[in-house]
């Protein structure tokens, strides 16, 4: 069903991915397709890099002011 890399974060996008086709749970249903399309790509693309950076791989820079990657952000951004 998956490939060897990313199995847990493969697996969670299927699982996200299914729910969306039940109209019930499709938070996307008023985009176009095209949109859709770019936004699963996006989505994909996002779980992908934070698996590899939680794996060590740090492909994503680290957005923490601290600098232990650990820690919690002591700076949260107040907009979000």
């Amino acid at each position: 069903m998956y490939n060897d890399e990313s199995v847990l974060e493969n697996h969670h996008l299927a699982v996200a991915f299914k729910l969306l086709q039940d109209e019930s749970c499709d938070v996307f249903k008023p985009l176009t397709s095209k949109k859709r399309q770019r936004l699963r790509r996006i989505i994909i693309d996002l779980v992908s890099l934070i698996g590899r950076r939680t794996f060590g791989r740090q492909t994503v820079p680290n957005f923490n002011t601290n600098s232990d990657p650990a820690s919690p952000n002591t700076n949260p951004d107040p907009g979000l």
